[in-house]
């Protein structure tokens, strides 16, 4: 059996200070005639599936294909496992979306190799439930010719209407016309797969697919045993007597970085706080967070760590007091089951299997993702001398085994294959 799993983004090259850093965190990469530099990633969720897939079968070819905006021509390459990664040059097509006029992208190129490949050979198609102009080419090409089995690693209420609440009238229309649009591209979806429990039954009762839950997950052998606390602290030159809150993810507006930076403001005064942002983003975005630690005077308050590799941020987890996740929606996020993992006390706004997992265990402390005045409080709880439940490791071990049940997907791959094929 061969899977293609189609990867619907380009890299987000922009997220990278310069092409030293871009280089230093690519698997593979190579330097178009422009002297750009096309990256392929082994930490991308479809390769990292691929990996797990591949593990339990010498009867599967797997391959990740992606639009690049670097790309000039087709580049290809093999990865760990065997997983053969190629990237495909990419355009940007004019689109509406909802009442909103803007562009998408999509790859002439690499729906042309497809369907090249759809004639020759069996295959199954793998991408994400997204409304861009690639996706419906996708589907377009594979109608009557191969299974396409769409998987969704957000929060699975974005696919249910009335997930956006507003009472301004012309964004409720604009958010109406996409949920209709993408209700009309999940009623012809036979095979989905989603990241979390809570909207599964609803899911069922709306469309007619095959609903999976599936998670990319963790690998617990990323995340040793390490150093105490002060020894770890010593090594990342944090002081002892701080109190550390931590927040891990990529810089972007839907994690609120902004509004986790404002919930300490009224308590600098009177607690000795550093509050670390580790994960990088845009470079407007960056630009506007500094501007607002400069506006309040928190710089010696605040860190930006900028993006750092998997061994020291599990440090830096480890020496925090408290992990705070203030997204206005997750799928988990992992960031969450690391703290756990490491016996950090977690503040999550409440989205995402992260979110789930502490409410199954009564742990942390549950906020809403718009009610910011309780982060505040939350913080001072802890910062009082309140210790928020944990998940014991052998249950985290267990509940992280159940989300990436590798097995569970390729019986629905093998299913697909043969639902379709035989």
């Amino acid at each position: 059996m061969k899977v293609i799993y189609i990867m619907a983004f380009s890299p987000m090259y922009h997220y990278y200070a310069d092409e030293n850093a871009l280089i230093a965190d690519s698997t593979y990469w190579w330097h178009t005639d422009t002297g750009q530099v096309v990256s392929a990633f082994d930490r991308d969720w479809a390769v990292i599936i691929g990996s797990r897939l591949t593990a339990t079968t010498n009867q599967l070819q797997y391959e990740v294909w992606r639009p690049d905006d670097h790309a000039d021509r087709e580049y290809s390459t093999t990865l760990a496992k065997g997983i053969l990664h190629r990237s495909f040059p990419s355009e940007y097509v004019r689109t509406i979306n909802g009442l909103r006029i803007g562009h998408q992208i999509d790859s002439p190129a690499l729906i042309r190799k497809l369907i090249n490949i759809l004639n020759a050979e069996k295959v199954i198609i793998m991408t994400q439930v997204t409304d861009k102009p690639l996706t419906r080419n996708i589907i377009k090409a594979c109608h009557n010719k191969a299974p396409v089995v769409f998987t969704h690693f957000v929060n699975a209420a974005m696919l249910l209407p009335g997930f956006k609440k507003t009472k301004h009238p012309l964004i409720r229309l604009h958010y109406l016309l996409i949920e209709r649009r993408r209700a009309a591209l999940l009623s012809g979806v036979r095979y989905l797969t989603v990241s979390h429990y809570g909207c599964i039954e609803k899911l069922k009762e709306k469309y007619p697919a095959d609903i999976l839950f599936f998670t990319v997950g963790m690998d617990m052998n990323h995340y040793p045993e390490l150093p105490s606390r002060s020894e770890l602290r010593d090594e990342l030159g944090l002081r002892e007597n701080d109190f550390i809150i931590l927040s891990s993810s990529r810089l972007v507006p839907e994690k609120q970085i902004d509004k986790i930076i404002l919930s300490i403001r009224s308590l600098v005064s009177h607690y000795p706080i550093k509050l670390i942002m580790t994960g990088h983003g845009p470079a407007d975005y960056l630009v506007f967070l500094k501007q607002l630690v400069e506006r309040y005077k928190l710089q010696n308050k605040v860190l930006f760590t900028g993006f750092i590799d998997e061994t020291r941020l599990n440090k830096y987890f480890k020496a925090s007091d408290v992990f705070f996740m203030g997204s206005e929606i997750e799928a988990g996020p992992l960031s969450t089951f690391i703290a756990l993992r490491y016996n950090v006390p977690v503040i999550s706004t409440s989205t995402g299997l992260g979110f789930e997992l502490l409410q199954k265990y009564n742990a942390g402390i549950i906020v809403g993702p718009y009610s910011y005045k309780e982060w505040t409080t939350a913080i001072e709880k802890i910062l009082k001398g309140y210790q928020p439940a944990g998940i014991p490791l052998h249950q985290l071990m267990a509940e992280v085994d159940s989300s990436i049940n590798t097995e569970r997907l390729k019986d629905f791959l093998n299913k697909a294959y043969s639902d379709f094929y035989e």
